[in-house]
């Protein structure tokens, strides 16, 4: 049985830092992504009542209270949610992402009416006001980055 050499245990300790050093990174942008989805999930519930309230009074609410929405986080993910009747937007800050240099960044939903489904279709994007800033767009669902 032949046994390795110094050089060789070497080379496989470089190859796995390498591979280590590749990895991780893409690692922490998957996890921040699946954070920022868990997010955009709990704000479902607000969708569906803006749909809702839309299809019943034929108008947007003007601010979240008309609304009658919960603003009280409903994800550890997220921080703030804001409606805005004068351009149909929905802001989403988000918290807790996994680093402070994306915490507190935003997401925008805009409604829109889809006159042949008799929908609301949500434009999802990032944010466009700063501060704070934008949520970049590497850690948004395939759907937000445009």
């Amino acid at each position: 049985m032949k046994k390795l050499t110094f050089i060789e245990i070497m080379s496989l300790v470089a190859i796995g830092g390498i591979l280590t050093s590749l990895g991780l990174p893409l690692y922490r942008d998957y996890a921040v992504r699946s954070k920022v989805m868990t997010a955009l999930e709990a704000i479902s519930p607000a969708q569906n009542a803006l749909a809702a309230f839309h299809t019943r009074e034929g108008r947007w609410p003007r601010d979240t209270a008309e609304a009658g929405l919960d603003v009280s986080p409903g994800s550890e993910h997220l921080q703030t949610l804001q409606w805005n009747g004068e351009n149909q937007t929905l802001t989403v800050a988000t918290m807790n992402l996994g680093g402070a240099t994306v915490d507190g960044q935003e997401v925008v939903l805009a409604a829109k009416i889809d006159a042949e489904a008799r929908s609301v279709v949500w434009d999802c994007r990032p944010s466009d006001s700063l501060p704070p800033l934008p949520l970049a767009l590497k850690y948004l669902p395939i759907d937000c980055r445009r």
